[in-house]
């Protein structure tokens, strides 16, 4: 008999030239194997589950495999969650174009029957929320006119102060003058008015001077929030629009 030598743990042992390596054995999502009817199959299946992430990566895939209106409008419907949510539309514009120069109208009309009643009332919806959004502006328009109207206007109590204390400052420089030029013999009793109206006459336009600054800065913080208010007021209405017009287009081509 002869007896086999077993391998030492330096020689290497080698592979059949088409046994599969670690990395080819590994299983991708998009197979070689996979059809566009296999792949169309899943993304229909995903858009049913609500994976809509999902069922766009698959229909892409089926473009990859031949051109179809079924997959570009596929990437339509997944995207807006089958035309429940228009406010990624853009992203699809052209897809959406691709798939209605290539649909029939019969297919077209077949497909509003599905889709245009649900359109119709989103639309409705999105038009309500605009007509708020209008109605709302109009309220804080007429509740916040004779604020608006007074913004950057100078703060009418910090002005009086100031005034006042002028005045006070010169009443009691008059008097002040008035006793040094009665009484030359008492000059102590004309420093001290002339004094006491200084100092009354500061803090007076001292206070006044703080009154004014403080309401100038509190008038041009509630006129940087109302800038803020309006401009995310006017982000919000042109995303409604955009999504209005959005289904005025998608019914433009599935009523007709």
């Amino acid at each position: 008999t002869v007896q086999q030598r077993p391998h030492s743990p330096q020689e290497s042992v080698s592979l059949p030239r088409n046994a599969p390596t670690a990395k080819s054995a590994e299983p991708s999502a998009f197979g070689a194997e996979d059809t566009y009817d296999s792949l169309y199959a899943k993304a229909e299946k995903m858009l049913t589950f609500g994976a809509w992430g999902n069922a766009s990566e698959l229909f892409r895939h089926c473009l990859e495999k031949r051109e179809s209106w079924q997959a570009h409008f596929g990437l339509v419907r997944a995207t807006t969650r089958e035309l429940t949510d228009l406010s990624n539309f853009s992203a699809v514009q052209k897809d959406a174009d691709a798939a209605f120069d290539k649909m029939t109208a019969a297919e077209r009309i077949s497909l509003g029957k599905r889709y245009v009643p649900k359109l119709d009332e989103k639309r409705q919806s999105l038009k309500n929320s605009l007509s708020l959004l209008e109605r709302n502006d109009l309220h804080e328009f007429i509740m916040q006119k004779d604020k608006r109207s007074t913004l950057g206007e100078p703060n009418r109590k910090g002005i009086a102060a100031i005034a006042f204390g002028g005045i006070l400052l010169a009443v009691f420089l008059i008097i002040g003058a008035a006793l040094f030029g009665a009484l030359p013999e008492q000059p102590a009793v004309g420093t001290v008015v002339l004094c006491v109206g200084i100092a009354a006459g500061v803090v007076c336009v001292a206070f006044g001077a703080r009154a004014y600054s403080k309401e100038k800065r509190a008038n041009a913080a509630k006129e940087a929030v109302r800038a803020v208010t309006e401009q995310t007021r006017n982000i919000e209405r042109k995303k409604l629009m955009a999504q209005i017009d959005a289904i005025d287009y998608l019914c433009g081509f599935l009523k007709y």
